[in-house]
């Protein structure tokens, strides 16, 4: 079987972590001393396989800063076992799931 790549090179999703959280979220890193609007969710949210995720695209939009907390194959309990990740979601000025 063959496979035809789409683009050239591959993604550098620039994995970072936040506070005290085990989860590696797709970065860049987002500045939290400033207002940003916070994502969470699964593959779709994290943006596997895709140059720019939406989280980003509507960032550009609003002008606020996203905070992209997906994390692939993620499900709610990825999330509500993690306290770091609802701080950061409190902190918000506004909150995608």
């Amino acid at each position: 079987m063959a496979y035809e790549r789409l683009i050239d090179g591959t993604l550098d999703y620039l994995p970072c972590r936040y506070g005290k959280s085990k989860l590696m979220f797709r970065g860049p890193r987002t500045a939290l001393n400033e207002p940003y609007i916070a994502f969470i969710g699964g593959t779709v949210t994290y943006g596997k396989f895709v140059e720019i995720p939406f989280p980003d695209l509507l960032a550009r939009e609003v002008g606020v800063p996203a905070l992209n907390l997906g994390f692939v194959n993620a499900g709610i309990d990825t999330f509500v076992d993690d306290p770091t990740v609802l701080d950061l979601c409190s902190g918000a000025r506004a909150c995608v799931i």
